[in-house]
C-alpha cells in the first residue's frame, strides 16, 4: 500500500508541476489519483492479495505510461504538421 502511495503522489507532484509545458498533465493527474485509491484499498487486503495487487500495479504502471507515451507521439506529429 505504501509504494502505491508514493508513486501516486510522485505522479500527482509530477502533473502539477509540469502544467504549464505538458497539455496532458491531467492524464498524470488521473493516474496519480487511481494509484492512490489502490493504495488505500490494498492497505486492507490480507498479504496474499497484496501480491497479486503488485502484479495488478505493474500492470496499471505499465497501461499508463504506454497510453501517455501514444498520446504524446500523436500530439508530436500534430505540432509537426502545424509547424511544417
Amino acid at each position: 500500500g505504501f509504494l502505491f502511495l508514493l508513486v501516486g503522489v510522485f505522479w500527482l507532484i509530477e502533473a502539477l508541476t509540469t502544467k504549464a509545458a505538458n497539455p496532458l498533465w491531467w492524464v498524470g493527474l488521473i493516474a496519480g489519483m487511481l494509484m492512490i485509491l489502490l493504495a488505500f484499498w490494498s492497505s486492507a487486503q490480507t498479504f496474499t492479495t497484496k501480491a497479486y495487487m503488485l502484479l495488478v500495479f505493474a500492470g496499471i504502471w505499465a497501461l499508463m505510461h504506454g497510453i501517455t507515451d501514444i498520446i504524446k507521439a500523436f500530439m508530436v506529429r500534430a505540432l509537426g504538421k502545424q509547424v511544417a
